[in-house]
């Protein structure tokens, strides 16, 4: 009798899920699409979308997962961002990686590049260190290609003219990824190391009359 009552609670909460995304879809284009949508109805938005990725995950439900995740790229790529989006993306992965999902943590990770592309200069650092942590917990769960992936955000993101003339966004980037190689050398993940070497000897070579310059 309890396991019956349990798979119709499990029935009842994934339905639940799928009703409340399906209503975010149909709200998504119309939100998206106006002019004069105000941030509180942004706000609300987002909320509900973490809240059903959160418990999608929970419940590995990964149908409902992905496409939340959808939403949320959409939403990022109209400029859809709260004060510490990326602290809110990090603890999503984090949440994933340790519900042993990694491939939603992957999809989700995507996010961060339209996040990344659309933040101020004295967000950067702090938006690398969410990158960092997600990067060094991926490699204690031996999801060493979710790393890769935060190495690959962290060289993207260096390649923008302002991080690259401010000081502190610049010194973040490269402690990041120094942190991420010296923790991958200890794992013996030597070709992650040598790859990030080499972007980065790389990077500096093609770089050097920009960086620390004023804008």
């Amino acid at each position: 009798v309890m396991f019956i009552v349990s798979l119709g609670g499990l029935i009842y909460f994934s339905r639940r899920l799928s009703w409340r995304i399906k209503g975010l879809q149909r709200n998504a284009n119309a939100i998206t699409r106006s002019k004069h949508i105000t941030r509180a109805k942004k706000d609300v938005f987002l909320k509900e979308l973490y809240s059903i990725l959160n418990k999608s995950i929970l419940e590995g439900n990964s149908v409902i997962a992905y496409q939340s995740v959808d939403l949320l790229k959409l939403a990022m790529g109209e400029g859809f961002m709260r004060a510490d989006e990326s602290i809110r993306l990090m603890g999503v992965i984090v949440g994933a990686i340790k519900h042993k999902q990694p491939d939603i943590a992957g999809f989700t990770l995507d996010v961060f590049k339209p996040l990344v592309r659309r933040l101020e200069v004295r967000e950067v650092s702090y938006s690398v260190q969410q990158m960092l942590i997600i990067g060094i917990v991926a490699l204690r769960n031996k999801n060493n290609f979710l790393t890769a992936k935060v190495v690959d955000l962290l060289f993207y993101l260096i390649e923008r003219n302002d991080v690259q003339k401010d000081k502190i966004s610049l010194s973040s980037i490269i402690h990041a990824l120094q942190v991420i190689g010296a923790l991958g050398m200890r794992r013996r993940d030597t070709a992650l190391f040598q790859e990030i070497v080499k972007q980065l000897n790389s990077w500096r070579v093609g770089h050097a009359q920009n960086i620390g310059k004023p804008l």
